[in-house]
Order: structure tokens, then C-alpha cells, then sequence
């Protein structure tokens, strides 16, 4: 015991912190009063202690940190175990706290974020420890007026009277509190000191209830010295029939400005994830900033390049762009992405904080008092951060869809204009459930070819109206391709309002290779070119007609004629003889050339690798070339070709060599066969082709020479489009040089000995 020999009292001490622990035990053994002190790390065991007879404490010291459910629990589990035994709340934030922890059942919440605190709390404690020795088993009542002097919140003793409660005596909290001195309140009307004239209504009705016995709590603002504060009033009725009454006001400002903070961050975030770019995300934001955060200048800077860019500013005089990089302060917490204080460019250099918005930029706001930030307003702003970081990664996202948007947009019209304006007839169409190619839209071309409106097609099955019955499997068959993803480029032929025609047939799905169901066709007209096609074969077959009859009915009555004349040849000399070989050879010439000429428009339909320096000896063999030479520039590829044809194009152009070239008055001709980048070329170092000539010297029937058919070259000519080549005439060349293009030559490697027809 100690020198005043007051009986010690027992304090349990309940804190999972160990240093706050030893910090906290010290502070108890430094009061006045003897006490002993035993701790516990959870709220479990302090319960279990304080239901122990033998073992309960006179009073439970509890620390926490929280105003979450886990810290009101703490107090319930210990009030659980005995509803009289004083609880104590130390806590670094009371006003969050306190509201909690006193409906749970705590006697008094003590803030202790520093020693003062700590030894506040320990003094608190030892007080409602002794008077709960002293008193033990006094009602609640009892209990506010004996920790009248030892809480810090304001206390008001008052006489209740009607609806006027006048100030007996206040405890020196309220002073502290509220700013009024403790003497002169005493009998004063304690609603006309703490309620502005428009509230007293308010106080006079809270009065009228304590008089009738209610003991109750409310929030709201009250008068102090300097000026109104948010206050948790509770009142406590002193037994039945005084007119005596407690009013027990804990400041809760700071927590009403937290969450007056949080409504406006709420609606600022609403309003900003409403915001449709970045720049009013921005807008936004510094005019929430300032409302929350009580400071005159906030930016935001964003991403631009390689400068952070003011896109909003509550600065008078604006904010100039910042380069982004560690030469300038928030550039450099721009990139570490820290929050921190730093000097923003301009003509003050004020400090401010700044607050990074992930990859899109920083949030500052200042000017700081004293160049540095509290921890609430670090909070506030950090949140703040939070939720625009959210609104610009929604308006960026925003901003991309829009533009997406605009090129499909785009895409859209000008694939609408594409379809309005293909030549062809078009059809978007789409497969139903049961397979049916439904139409969605027809372009102009399609009303105007297949004689169908598009209000009469649109939405039906297209089926039904184009498709011939002959060829019903055949479209079924179709309609399975493109619904399996498979694009189609075929000839068809379809009903119109004016008949059957043909048409090339694309269809194309919309997604190609896996299903799918929406897609195009496109209805190429080729019905003239079917009907030329139809006439050309009849025409070929007409002249295969004539071929034979050439081939028979000419040639064996020249055979005759050609067999009297050897007989007479035998027998005879005559003048006459000659003349007539020549005419008989002349006849056996023509023919050639008009069964060779049958031959036009027939074009080759399976060319094959030709030997080509064969083909071109071969046709030489088979001319007469008196006293003329064949030179091959160079060795050749093989070429892709049809053989007998190539080898009659040669040797009509050595007999046009010789006819033009072989004279009596000329010992003969020498004939180059050359390649060139395109194909190859055949010259002669004859006369040449007078320029006058060059324009119709492959007309049938034209010719210089005195023997010509003029069949040869017009021969020539058809063999070239047969095999889809070009010719034409070399005017710069001395002599007659015919230079052929389109040529495919081959790999000599992939060309077998015997490979191209015999020649």
C-alpha cells in the first residue's frame, strides 16, 4: 500500500500490441493509487477472467484500434461475462470508436494516440476501478455521475423542469469541450447556450422526454465558443422521481466531416463514372477536390506524350505541362507511382500533394499548410485517386468503344454503299432454324435483273422464288456449303421474272470456315456469254462439218486428179503438165490451210510441256527451205504448250520466210529462233514487212507473195490466242522479226525424255 493507504485495486489489461503492452502497464503503475495489473492479448480471455468470482479485476483497460464489428465484439464479450464490472476503451480513434463501444456496453473511450493519452487512460481506468470497489452493484445512473470528473466527454448535470433543463453543474470536459467557463453556466438555460435560436425548438422537446422519464440518444449540431460542432447526445435520467438529468455530449465533427466526405465522394463518383471522356472525368475531379479535400488549387494532370498535361485546374492563372521524367518532382511520383509532397512549377512554387493516377497521370492539390499533409487529408485524397483512376479507365475504355464504334459505323456505311452499288444483283441473306436462306436486304441491281422487289423478298425464303425445280438439289446442296462456312464460286442458273438465265453464282459467309448463318450472294449475269458460248460450239461443230467435207470430199478428187497426172507425166511432155502440178499443188496447200483454220477458236484446254528446240527442228524438217538455214540462238526450256499446233505455228512462219525471202533473185534465208524476258521471238534476214503493211499482215487472205494463201499468219495468229499468247511485229528489226509473249516455259528438271505429244 502506499502512504495514503488506500486499498489497491485490480486492473485487467486486454491488447494483442506486446510494446503497447509494456507502454500501457508503465502508465498504470505511474498513478497515484495502488494497483495491480494483469493483462490478456484477446477479449476471450478477458471474458473468461472477469466470470471468475475469485479472479474478477475491479475494472477492464480493452484497447482497439477499430470501429468495425471485431472492436464492439471485444466489449460485448467482456460485458457478456458481467454487466457491472467498468470497461475502458483506449483507442487512437474515439469518434469512430466511441458511438459503438458505449451501446456495447463500455463505461468510458479514451483517445491515446500519444503518452498523454496512454496515461489518461491508465488514470481512467484505476478511477473506475476504485469507485467500482468502493460502490459495487449501483446502477447505471450511479455510475455516470461517479465517472462525472474522469471522462472526456462533456458532462451537463441539469434540473429538468417542463421542457427547460437549467445547468446544475457541468464537469471540466464540457469546459474544454464546449469553451464556456464551468461557473457561469451553473443555472443558466442550458438550450440557450448550445442551441442556435432556430434549433431551440429541438432542445425544448428533448427535454420534455427526459422529464417524462426517457433516457434516449441523438445527433446534431450544438453551439460552442467557437462556433457549432456534431455532437452524440445521451441523456441519463437520475432515478425515479428527481427532476435531476445527465447530458452526455461526445464530439463526433470529425466523424461527421468523414462522412459528409464520404456522401460527396460518393456522388462526385457517380457523376464521374458517368463522364463520358477524360477530359470530364477531370472536371470532375477538381471540383470534388477541393470540396473534400479543403484545398484552393487541385489539378489533374494527364498522360500526353511525354509531358504530364493539365486537363483540369481550379488555378487562377492555369498550370503549365510538366515533363515526365525524374527531373521534375511529379514526374518522378508519377513514374515510382508513390504519393508524396513536392513543388509544383509556377510563380509561387507552391507545395502540394500529389497523388499518382495510375498510367494515366497525377492528381495534386495544395497549396499545404506548413508544406506538410495530415493523415486524414492523405486518406481522402488517396481515395479520391482511387475512384477517378476507375472513372478514366471507364471513359478511356468509353472513348475506345466509341471509336470502334465509328469505324464499324464507317465499315457499315461503306459496305452499304458497296453493296447498293455492285453492278451484279446482291443478296444479303440469313439461315433460320430449319435451314431456310431468309432474305435480309437486295441491292438495285437485283430488282432491276431478277424482276423482284425488295418489299416482296425481304424476310422470305429466296428459295422460293429464284430457284428452277430442276435445279432445287442442287441449291439445297449450296445452302449446305455456305451454312458449314464454305465460300462459293460456281455457274448457276435461276428463275427471274422473265425466265431462266444464267448467272456465276458467289457466295460468301460471313464467317468463313467455322458455321455460320448470315452471309452474301452475288449473281454474276452471264447469260450472253452462255448464248455466245452455245453459238460458237454450234459453230465449231458447222465447221468440223466442213472440215470433213474438205478432208474428204476435196481431197479424193485431188488424189484422182494428181494420179492422171503422174499417168500423163509418164507418157507425155508437155508445158502443160507443170502448170497443172502446180495447180494441183497449189489445191493441196489450201486445203491445209482451210482445215487448219477449221481449227479457230478452239483454244487449248490441257497444254503439256513440249520440247521446245524439237518442235521448232520438227516443223523445219517438214518445210521446204531451199538454200536457207535454221539457227536456235540458245538452248530452251521446255514449254508448256500444245505440240501439233505450236509445230504448225513454225512451220507457217517458215513458209511465210520463204515465200517472202527464197526468190531467184535470192539464194536463201537464214531464220533465228531467240528467247527474250516474255516468251521468244523468230526473225529472218529477209526483205522485211513494209510499214504499211504491219497493221493487217495476220488478216485471212492477205499476202505479198505470188504463191501465198494468205492463210499463214491468220494460222499463226489463232495458234497464239489458242494458247492465250500475244504476237506482234518487231518494226524496228532489219528483216521480219515476229516476237511472241505470255510464254510458260518450264523446269527442264521436272521434265521427263518423252513428256509432250510426238511431233
Amino acid at each position: 500500500m502506499r502512504a495514503h493507504d488506500t486499498p489497491a485495486v485490480s486492473v485487467l489489461y486486454v491488447d494483442g500490441d506486446a510494446d503497447r503492452r509494456r507502454a500501457v502497464v508503465g502508465s498504470l503503475a505511474g498513478t497515484p493509487h495502488e494497483t495491480e495489473t494483469q493483462t490478456v492479448e484477446t477479449a476471450a480471455a478477458a471474458r473468461d477472467r472477469v466470470s471468475d468470482p475469485a479472479d474478477r479485476p475491479d475494472c477492464v483497460l480493452l484497447a482497439t484500434d477499430r470501429a468495425d464489428a471485431t472492436g464492439v465484439e471485444s466489449v460485448e464479450l467482456v460485458r457478456e461475462a458481467d454487466a457491472t464490472v467498468p470497461i475502458v476503451v483506449g483507442t487512437d480513434d474515439r469518434a469512430g470508436v466511441a458511438p459503438a463501444a458505449l451501446d456495447a456496453g463500455a463505461t468510458d473511450v479514451v483517445e491515446w494516440s500519444d503518452g498523454v493519452g496512454r496515461r489518461l487512460a491508465a488514470r481512467r481506468a484505476v478511477a473506475a476501478a476504485r469507485q467500482f470497489r468502493a460502490e459495487t452493484g449501483r446502477s447505471a445512473d450511479a455510475r455516470v455521475a461517479t465517472l462525472f470528473e474522469n471522462t472526456s466527454d462533456a458532462i451537463v448535470e441539469a434540473r429538468v423542469e417542463g421542457d427547460r433543463a437549467h445547468v446544475v453543474r457541468v464537469n471540466e470536459s464540457f469546459s474544454e469541450v464546449f469553451g464556456y467557463d464551468a461557473e457561469e453556466m451553473v443555472g443558466r438555460d442550458l438550450d440557450e447556450v448550445i442551441h442556435s435560436p432556430d434549433r431551440r425548438d429541438i432542445g425544448r422537446e428533448y427535454n420534455q422526454r427526459v422529464a417524462a422519464g426517457e433516457s434516449f440518444e441523438a445527433e446534431g449540431a450544438r453551439m460552442t465558443a467557437d462556433g457549432p460542432r456534431e455532437f452524440l447526445m445521451q441523456s441519463v435520467r437520475v432515478g425515479d422521481g428527481s427532476d435531476r438529468a445527465y447530458f452526455v455530449y461526445t464530439d463526433i465533427t470529425e466523424r461527421k466531416q468523414r462522412e459528409k466526405v464520404l456522401r460527396m465522394m460518393h456522388d462526385a463518383t457517380r457523376e464521374m463514372m458517368l463522364a463520358e471522356t477524360k477530359a470530364d472525368v477531370a472536371d470532375q475531379t477538381v471540383a470534388t477536390g477541393v470540396n473534400v479535400l479543403g484545398l484552393p488549387q487541385t489539378t489533374v494532370f494527364l498522360v500526353e506524350g511525354d509531358v504530364l498535361e493539365p486537363a483540369a485546374t481550379t488555378a487562377i492563372e492555369g498550370v503549365d505541362p510538366i515533363p515526365l521524367d525524374r527531373e521534375s518532382e511529379p514526374g518522378e511520383l508519377y513514374t515510382t507511382g508513390e504519393t508524396g509532397t513536392c513543388t509544383l512549377p509556377g510563380p509561387d512554387d507552391a507545395t502540394v500533394l500529389a497523388v499518382p493516377l495510375g498510367a494515366h497521370g497525377v492528381l495534386t492539390a495544395g497549396p499545404l499548410p506548413a508544406d506538410s499533409v495530415d493523415r486524414t487529408t492523405l486518406q481522402v485524397a488517396e481515395l479520391l485517386a482511387t475512384n477517378v483512376v476507375s472513372a478514366l479507365d471507364r471513359a478511356e475504355r468509353e472513348d475506345l468503344l466509341r471509336e470502334r464504334e465509328a469505324e464499324l459505323k464507317e465499315q457499315r456505311d461503306r459496305f452499304a454503299a458497296l453493296f447498293e452499288n455492285v453492278p451484279d444483283p446482291a443478296v444479303s441473306y440469313v439461315f433460320d432454324a430449319s435451314g431456310t436462306m431468309q432474305v435480309r436486304a437486295v441491292n438495285s441491281a437485283f430488282e432491276d435483273v431478277m424482276g423482284y422487289d425488295e418489299a416482296t423478298v425481304v424476310g422470305e425464303d429466296l428459295d422460293e422464288f429464284i430457284i428452277p425445280p430442276a435445279q432445287a438439289r442442287e441449291a439445297a446442296d449450296f445452302n449446305e456449303e455456305l451454312m458449314a462456312g464454305n465460300s462459293l464460286h460456281t455457274e448457276v442458273r435461276r428463275e427471274t421474272a422473265n425466265g431462266v438465265q444464267d448467272f456465276l453464282l458467289h457466295g460468301v459467309p460471313v464467317a468463313l470456315g467455322e458455321r455460320s448463318v448470315f452471309g452474301f450472294a452475288i449473281y454474276t449475269d452471264t447469260t450472253e456469254q452462255k448464248e455466245r458460248e452455245r453459238q460458237l460450239r454450234r459453230q465449231n461443230e458447222r465447221l468440223d462439218e466442213f472440215a470433213g467435207i474438205v478432208s474428204h470430199d476435196l481431197r479424193n478428187p485431188l488424189t484422182v486428179a494428181r494420179g492422171h497426172c503422174d499417168l500423163l507425166a509418164a507418157e507425155y511432155e508437155h508445158e502443160s503438165l507443170e502448170d497443172l502440178e502446180w495447180a494441183l499443188d497449189r489445191m493441196e496447200a489450201l486445203i491445209d490451210d482451210v482445215l487448219t483454220l477449221a481449227r479457230k477458236g478452239k483454244s487449248v484446254e490441257d497444254p503439256e510441256p513440249v520440247r521446245f528446240d524439237r518442235v521448232v527442228r520438227s516443223a523445219w524438217a517438214g518445210c521446204d527451205t531451199p538454200r536457207s538455214d535454221l539457227v536456235l540462238a540458245e538452248a530452251f526450256p521446255p514449254v508448256l504448250a500444245d505440240g501439233e499446233r505450236l509445230r504448225a505455228l513454225f512451220e507457217n512462219l517458215f513458209r511465210n520466210a520463204m515465200e517472202h525471202a527464197v526468190t531467184d533473185e535470192r539464194d536463201g534465208v537464214t531464220v533465228t529462233v531467240q528467247q527474250h524476258p516474255r516468251g521468244f521471238a523468230v526473225a529472218d534476214d529477209g526483205p522485211g514487212i513494209d510499214q504499211a503493211d504491219v497493221d493487217v499482215v495476220f488478216e485471212q487472205g492477205y499476202t505479198t507473195a505470188a504463191d501465198g494463201t494468205g492463210f499463214g499468219l491468220a494460222i499463226v495468229e489463232d495458234i497464239v490466242e489458242a494458247h492465250d499468247w500475244s504476237v506482234c511485229i518487231d518494226e524496228a528489226a532489219d528483216g521480219a522479226r515476229f516476237v511472241f509473249s505470255g510464254v510458260e516455259w518450264c523446269d527442264p528438271e521436272q521434265v521427263g525424255e518423252d513428256v509432250g505429244r510426238p511431233v
